[in-house]
């Protein structure tokens, strides 16, 4: 067996990059509808129901009935990551956007960015106190859109998205779990290879400066071999934080890069950042 591989190693060699090479191109060029749906992990308090006195803000509805509980703002995004684009006609099944808390009453809806306003036409319609029907015209490929929920509840509540659509794999709407996941893999190899790179090289150059040290030291008189003795554990020391620092520091932007709300199409991020600042210079 030892001999065959030793032999056939650069036929194997190529087999193996041949089928990554075709799995990735096969991959690559597949077209499919990816719908993604992620809510912001923060969720801003406008009224704080707990508080009593002159601090307490009461909020009224449009009825001019006191609003009891807490009123908490909620933001989610939702955007088409395939190549294929999606259509109002092939949702299957109605998209129901769910709040799941206690004494959860929707005050107010909107959608308030959009990548394409037009050509996108996303919209929210009111089902029930807890739930909305979501819909719109046309996804292409880094199409999305971005909305707020306004509520009333005791506590925060959880947001989630039902639905089917047509051409998507397994019926799965992505979410934060998906992209979290799939940034840890994308992550996760570089990080190994860095971390092995920086131990070895960490051992290494200890290995080597105590090579020199002894190849050196076997020259001098006890005076200077003590001396040089002494330098060689804070250099070693030295070194192994120098490298430590150096892996630290692509694992913290690893994990930087590993928050789901990254993975936004650019053309979403630009249309929210343009809403924002359409809303601070009161246009």
């Amino acid at each position: 067996m030892y001999l065959f591989f030793k032999k056939q190693w650069f036929g194997i060699l190529s087999l193996v990059i041949s089928i990554g090479l075709s799995s990735y191109m096969y991959l690559s060029s597949k077209i499919e509808r990816v719908p993604v749906f992620l809510t912001d992990p923060v969720q801003t308090l406008v009224a704080n129901g707990d508080k009593k006195g002159s601090e307490k803000i009461s909020v009224i509805d449009n009825n001019s009935n006191l609003i009891e509980g807490d009123v908490i703002a909620i933001k989610f995004n939702f955007w088409n990551e395939g190549r294929h684009t999606i259509k109002s006609t092939d949702i299957l099944e109605d998209l129901v956007l769910t709040l799941e808390g206690e004494d959860v009453v929707i005050r107010d809806q909107n959608i308030i960015a959009s990548t394409r306003d037009n050509v996108v036409s996303a919209t929210l319609t009111k089902i029930n106190d807890s739930s909305l029907n979501l819909n719109f015209k046309t996804l292409e490929n880094s199409d999305g859109f971005s909305g707020q929920i306004i509520y009333s509840a005791k506590g925060s509540a959880k947001l989630s998205l039902s639905g089917d659509f047509e051409g998507v794999e397994d019926n799965e709407i992505l979410g934060d779990k998906d992209l979290e996941n799939r940034i840890f893999w994308r992550w996760y190899i570089p990080i190994t290879i860095i971390s092995i790179i920086a131990i070895l090289s960490f051992f290494g150059v200890i290995a080597l400066f105590t090579k020199i040290t002894n190849v050196v030291g076997s020259k001098l008189n006890d005076s200077h071999k003590s001396k040089l003795q002494s330098l060689s554990k804070p250099i070693g020391i030295t070194a192994g934080v120098i490298f430590f620092l150096a892996y630290m520091g692509f694992a913290t932007q690893a994990a930087v890069n590993g928050k789901a709300l990254n993975e936004m199409p650019e053309k979403l991020k630009s249309a929210l950042v343009e809403t924002s600042n359409r809303v601070a210079g009161g246009v």
